[in-house]
């Protein structure tokens, strides 16, 4: 089962999600562990932080040269200076900060790969949800 199947058998009172996933991008590859955590994310700090039921979309597409994976949520959402926060998190060394290592590895690894101009691109409203989009290059 997927990560997201498992979980949504164990909150199965709160959760709530959806794959749009075009079959022409099956032949594009990703790096390995890239939305894990940013699914993961929108479940606890996003779902379990909402009362009620949460729902996580992951959709994938082509946009000008680019794939765009994106994982939103419709949970507690961030207030401008939590994503501020956040957008900086993520590009400092884990040893400087005390939480989001997750989306650090993954933003470093993208950059790594990628180079400066893609990796994670956050958006969130308090009380709204959060969208992380992953932007890569398209390569076969």
């Amino acid at each position: 089962l997927s990560y997201l199947e498992i979980q949504r058998i164990r909150y199965q009172d709160i959760l709530s999600y959806s794959i749009d996933f075009p079959p022409e991008l099956l032949q594009y590859k990703i790096l390995k562990l890239t939305l894990q955590p940013l699914v993961e994310n929108s479940l606890y700090h996003g779902i379990k932080e909402k009362r009620g039921k949460g729902y996580i979309a992951i959709k994938t597409e082509i946009k000008e040269d680019c794939i765009l994976f994106t994982v939103s949520d419709n949970g507690r959402g961030m207030s401008k200076e939590e994503l501020e926060k956040l957008k900086v998190d993520i590009q400092i060394k884990p040893e400087d900060q005390k939480k989001s290592f997750g989306l650090y590895n993954v933003q470093q690894r993208l950059v790594l790969k990628y180079g400066i101009g893609y990796g994670i691109i956050f958006e969130s409203k308090l009380n709204e949800g959060t969208i992380a989009t992953v932007k890569i290059p398209i390569n076969k």
